[in-house]
């Protein structure tokens, strides 16, 4: 799967040989060591992960994981980050729409994603695809069973505090 947009940056499968330089990418994009981590370390882990190049250089990356819950199957996205270069020039956009038409085609439930209060680039993206938003994990038990909660909160390494993004598909 491949596409390109009128501005010349293209999606298409992450493959092993891109580790390198998305470490790169990962390193200019988030501002601590943490992320940087769990981002690189998740991409030959993850179900599907797509990248955008432009000029053969790796812009943005989205991590998609699938979640087996008890009311069907779910995904979540993992990390989306784009090189600062590039933030607020539509490649979370071409990324996260490229990743909702995976997922879309394989009949998945719904799709989560996690992110700080601080996030507000991440909070709009979402929203901007219609995720609804949850500041209190306690709201998820008028959708999932208790056993379903501990899974999901444990597949999108909830913490404390974050904000739970849902998006019904």
């Amino acid at each position: 799967m491949s596409t390109t947009d009128l501005n010349g940056i293209r999606i298409r499968e992450y493959q092993e040989k891109d580790l390198s330089k998305i470490e790169k990418l990962a390193r200019n994009s988030f501002n601590n060591d943490m992320d940087v981590f769990w981002a690189v370390r998740n991409l030959n882990r993850s179900d599907k992960v797509f990248v955008a190049e432009i000029r053969n250089s790796i812009i943005g990356v989205v991590e998609i994981d699938i979640i087996r819950l008890s009311n069907g199957i779910h995904s979540q996205i993992g990390y989306i980050f784009v090189h600062r270069m590039y933030w607020r020039q539509g490649v979370g956009t071409l990324l996260l729409q490229t990743a909702l038409r995976y997922l879309e085609k394989r009949n998945i439930a719904g799709v989560w994603a996690v992110t700080s209060p601080e996030n507000i680039a991440a909070r709009r993206l979402f929203r901007k695809f219609n995720f609804v938003e949850f500041s209190d994990k306690k709201v998820l038990k008028r959708f999932l069973s208790s056993r379903d909660i501990r899974k999901l909160l444990r597949a999108l390494v909830y913490w404390t505090g974050d904000i739970i993004l849902y998006l019904k598909l």
